[in-house]
């Protein structure tokens, strides 16, 4: 791991109209079930938006490098991604690899629909990784809510929870990309709309005078 866990509150100066912004979109959910609900495309990969989607990157690489970000080198992806209040079960405990940095902002009123953060437990023999990568995938296809709930207990019972961060509005936090993770709630019962997020993934990133923080920390006593 590389990367800490980093909060930052008010993350925009304007949040209501990057929330706007989001609106013009169409969304679509994956057709592997990668991930519950829908996203739009890649904001990289639509015309006449590549200045928004390398201005949020480098304001989420600023963070960690604020004196260089706009020099480094990256591949990167970034969407809006919204939730109904369909989805009444908690979501799987996964990781974001091959990404290397993870970044979101939420952009709704939900409070109580976060990200957690997991350690593993001793996984039984044979128990692979890959093995909640399949069964996320054919839950969040066939919408079979009843044996989902059943299956993502079977799959989250290997990890303890360490850490729960509250989804405030305009709330950023970035991670490296290898922590498990989860959402143990997507709705709140008292707000109607869509859980809507930020998120994006960061690839390959490169420059002569980059450091990762944890990799740094390590070095000293």
């Amino acid at each position: 791991m590389h990367f800490p866990i980093t909060i930052v509150d008010d993350f925009f100066k304007n949040p209501k109209a990057i929330k706007e912004y989001g609106k013009q979109f169409s969304y679509k959910p994956c057709e592997r079930g990668s991930f519950p609900g829908e996203r739009t495309p890649n904001m990289g990969a639509l015309e006449g938006h590549y200045s928004f989607f390398n201005h949020i990157l480098s304001k989420f690489l600023s963070i960690h490098y604020p004196s260089f970000a706009d020099d480094i080198a990256y591949n990167a992806t970034l969407f809006f991604q919204r939730i109904s209040n369909d989805f009444k079960n908690p979501g799987f405990v996964h990781k974001d690899d091959p990404a290397e940095l993870t970044v979101l902002v939420y952009l709704s009123d939900h409070e109580n629909c976060g990200t957690s953060f997991f350690e593993p437990l001793s996984f039984p023999t044979g128990y692979q990784e890959k093995h909640i990568l399949q069964q996320k995938e054919y839950m969040y296809t066939t919408k079979d809510f009843k044996k989902e709930l059943e299956t993502v207990h079977d799959c989250n019972k290997y990890f303890k929870e360490i850490l729960s961060v509250p989804s405030k509005f305009n709330r950023a936090i970035l991670f490296d990309s290898s922590y498990f993770h989860g959402v143990k709630n997507f709705i709140d019962e008292d707000i109607k709309e869509d859980r809507l997020t930020l998120i994006g993934f960061f690839y390959d990133l490169t420059h002569n005078r980059l450091k990762y923080p944890i990799t740094e920390s390590s070095r000293k006593y």
